[in-house]
C-alpha cells in the first residue's frame, strides 16, 4: 500500500514538473500557432491532477479559451461559413465558462471583452440582428469594466459600441418611418446601413 502511494506521488511529481515547463513554452508557441497540443503535456496521472495541485486549472482553461477564439477568426467577415461559425460557437462556450467561473477578475474581464467582440462580429455579419447584438456587446463590455476598471480595451469597445447602437437605433427607429432608413442609405449604392464594419 505504501509502495503504491509512493509510486503515485512520484508520477504526480513528474507531471507537475512537466506542467511547469509547458505553460511558458506553450505560451511562446501560441504566438505562432494555435495547435491542439498547447497546454496539454502528457500526464502520467489522469484527470488533470497536476494542474489542480498547482492551482493553475483556471489559467489553463483561460488559455485554451483564447486558443479556441483565435481559431474562430473573430476579426474576419465569414458570412455564415459553417466551419468558422461552429468555431465561434465553441469560442463563446469556452469564454462563457471563464466569464462565469474563473476566480480571477482580470481573466473574467478579458473573457467578457472577447464575448462582446464576438457579438460585434455577429452584428457585422447580419444587419437584421445588429440592434440586439450591439446591446448585448455593450452589456458585456460594461461587465468587463466592472470586473477590471483598469482595463482600457472594454472601455474603448463600449464607447464604440454605444455609438454604433445609437446610429442603428436612429436609422431603424419606427418613429422615423421608412424615410429615415432611405436617408441613411443615400449615397451608399446598393449597400445596407452598417456595411463596411
Amino acid at each position: 500500500m505504501l509502495v503504491a502511494a509512493g509510486v503515485v506521488l512520484l508520477l504526480l511529481a513528474r507531471d507537475v514538473q512537466r506542467w511547469h515547463g509547458a505553460l511558458a513554452t506553450d505560451d511562446a508557441r501560441f504566438r505562432a500557432v494555435a495547435s491542439d497540443d498547447l497546454w496539454h503535456p502528457s500526464s502520467l496521472i489522469p484527470f488533470d491532477a497536476a494542474p489542480s495541485l498547482l492551482g493553475i486549472r483556471d489559467d489553463v482553461e483561460f488559455r485554451r479559451a483564447l486558443r479556441t477564439l483565435r481559431r474562430a477568426h473573430p476579426h474576419e467577415l465569414v458570412f455564415l461559413a459553417p466551419g468558422v461559425m461552429a468555431a465561434r460557437g465553441d469560442a463563446q462556450l469556452a469564454l462563457d465558462r471563464v466569464a462565469v467561473g474563473d476566480s480571477d477578475a482580470s481573466r473574467r474581464s478579458v473573457a467578457k471583452n472577447f464575448l462582446g467582440g464576438l457579438a460585434l462580429a455577429g452584428a457585422a455579419e447580419d444587419d437584421s440582428l445588429s440592434r440586439p447584438l450591439f446591446a448585448s456587446a455593450a452589456a458585456l463590455f460594461q461587465a468587463a469594466i466592472e470586473d477590471d476598471p483598469t482595463s482600457s480595451d472594454p472601455k474603448f469597445n463600449l464607447e464604440l459600441t454605444l455609438q454604433r447602437l445609437h446610429t442603428v437605433q436612429g436609422v431603424f427607429s419606427p418613429s422615423k418611418g421608412r424615410n429615415a432608413n432611405s436617408e441613411a442609405n443615400k449615397g451608399a449604392g446598393a449597400s445596407r446601413a452598417g456595411n463596411g464594419y
